[in-house]
């Protein structure tokens, strides 16, 4: 049998206190964005706009605070039983710390996959949905191209990128040219581009011209023939019909990007030479997930069975969220530290919640 009769009643018993707790903490992140949001308020950005980009971003909200619901909502169930006494009488019955651990994270499992599938199909769009609505009111002449680029044009120029590193640089960067009026069509193409503040002009990296032509082909059958030539230079300036401050509004938070995107993301930018730090550690931030949750998880119930019935349901939840705040503090900050040190994503990842998984896990050992 998948579920025994005290195993279905420990996950009734956390199901409901993790959902409400994820619904509340997105509920409030929600707000701030709303709120955030209310100063951009324009003719093109009216307050539906802004309460839909609010809504949209809530799937990544989700996602990014399951951890502390989960450590909050166990401690409230879990905690509820202690203080009647029932997690007293199944831990007498001959329930160890380790097979209770076990029996929640099995029952939690269902709520973690759907969570896996918000992180990894539905945030995605969402944030790239509400990043094209948020588009319209600060830069309406850029359109989204695919998970992470743009293009635009002006007069006769249409300008692609395939990636925003950052506001001042990006990726992958193509100029079509085309002049009807001489018959000229004028491709660049560069690896990198970047914002020069004193010029205000795009330095073009590892550039490559090509140029297409007609002209007249004399002699005793004169026709119209087409020229090609092709050269490469190191650098080039050029203008181009956006600043940074326009690019800023693209900023799609890396972590909320699917694992796939960043895979192929992080290949492209490998291949064009650039750093994916950064990517890299988003990456394996994602692959991370599993660990937190079974960390938060292992954690809160080393804290129950500690206190035992002597914490109220009202000091739990305090100190679940005290905790959770915490965590997803530390989290960011020794990844980008270790980062900073020049240290593999996966250590600057893993370090913290792994840490945690197996400080909780030897203190449960020891608990009879």
């Amino acid at each position: 049998m998948w579920f025994g009769k005290i195993e279905r009643y420990l996950a009734q018993s956390v199901v409901w206190p993790v959902l409400a707790a994820m619904l509340l903490l997105t509920a409030l992140l929600g707000f701030s964005e709303l709120l955030s949001q209310l100063g951009r308020l324009s003719e093109n950005y009216p307050l539906t706009k802004a309460l839909l980009f609010a809504l949209l971003k809530m799937p990544a909200y989700a996602y990014e605070v399951f951890p502390m619901a989960l450590l909050i909502g166990v401690l409230a169930g879990m905690g509820q039983l202690a203080a009647q006494s029932e997690l007293t009488i199944i831990r007498a019955s001959g329930w160890s710390p380790s097979r209770i651990l076990f029996a929640l994270a099995k029952g939690l499992l269902l709520i973690w996959l759907m969570m896996l599938l918000v992180g990894e199909s539905l945030a995605p769009w969402a944030e790239k949905t509400a990043l094209q609505l948020r588009l319209v009111n600060g830069a309406q002449h850029l359109s989204l191209a695919g998970a992470t680029g743009f293009w635009t044009k002006d007069q006769r120029r249409y300008i692609t990128a395939q990636t925003v590193v950052k506001q001042d640089q990006l990726a992958g960067v193509i100029i079509y040219e085309l002049d009807t009026a001489q018959d000229h069509y004028h491709v660049i193409q560069a690896q990198q581009a970047d914002f020069d503040a004193t010029s205000r002009q795009w330095i073009l990296r590892e550039v490559r011209q090509q140029q297409v032509a007609t002209e007249a082909i004399g002699g005793d059958f004169p026709f119209t023939g087409l020229s090609w030539q092709q050269t490469q230079q190191a650098s080039l300036a050029v203008t181009l019909p956006f600043e940074p401050m326009a690019l800023s509004l693209m900023a799609q938070d890396k972590k909320n990007w699917s694992w796939i995107e960043l895979r192929s993301q992080i290949d492209s930018m490998k291949a064009s030479g650039l750093q994916t730090q950064t990517l890299e550690l988003a990456l394996w931030r994602k692959l991370a997930h599993p660990i937190s949750l079974l960390a938060m998880l292992a954690l809160a119930l080393t804290l129950l069975l500690s206190a035992g019935r002597s914490a109220s349901m009202g000091g739990r939840v305090l100190l679940g969220i005290v905790i959770g705040l915490v965590f997803f503090l530390l989290n960011r900050v020794v990844g980008d530290m270790v980062a900073l040190a020049h240290l593999p994503a996966l250590i600057s990842a893993f370090l913290l919640p792994t840490t945690i998984l197996l400080v909780s896990l030897m203190l449960l050992s020891r608990m009879r």
